[in-house]
């Protein structure tokens, strides 16, 4: 870890607001992010103990959701060995986002579904950006994957959008559900 003491306009991840401070910004180097960077003076949003991590390493549960989240994304799979996600993150189509969990296991677990907006944007960490998501525990998140949520975007009359998470700056967006975006999956 790096550690540069820096005057920084943030933008914080999911927030409608910008402040500028002295702050401490810590560069990590993670093995899904090339470079994220977090301010480690600003209270987490999901720091590390929010979760405990399966013992096979395949999944997390989210203490203050309860939800239980697949550390991989669609096409990884957990490496006890390695400690990380082998394979090559998969991007999918709306519809075959959804058929995939049909068939997607981890954790000794086959009932995975894609999460709804609100489930992934639960796991922001405002401290941080590019990825605005805690990379200890999703190691597979790169500084700005784009994933399919559940949630339809009822606001085109089309009914041929979804709503996205970006985790660069953890944004939400409308997407087409034709897009090819990766997959998170996620159970109760």
């Amino acid at each position: 870890m790096k550690f540069n003491s820096t005057l920084i306009s943030v933008a914080l991840a999911g927030s409608t607001f910008a402040f500028s401070a002295i702050a401490q910004v810590e560069t990590i180097r993670g093995v899904g992010s090339t470079t994220q960077h977090c301010v480690y003076n600003v209270k987490g949003t999901a720091d590390n103990q929010r979760f405990n991590i399966s013992d096979d390493g395949q999944s997390v549960l989210d203490n203050k959701t309860g939800l239980t989240w697949a550390r991989c994304d669609l096409g990884q799979a957990w490496s006890d060995e390695q400690g990380r996600c082998l394979g090559e993150q998969e991007e999918v189509n709306w519809l075959d986002a959804h058929k995939s969990a049909q068939s997607y296991t981890a954790g000794g677990h086959n009932d995975w579904r894609v999460p709804n907006i609100k489930e992934l944007y639960s796991l922001v960490e405002e401290r941080c950006a590019g990825p605005a998501m805690n990379t200890q525990v999703f190691p597979s998140t790169f500084y700005a994957d784009i994933y399919f949520s559940s949630t339809i975007n009822n606001l085109k009359a089309t009914g041929d959008s979804a709503y996205a998470f970006f985790s660069r700056l953890g944004q939400i967006q409308s997407v087409s559900k034709d897009d090819l975006l990766k997959v998170k999956y996620v159970r109760d």
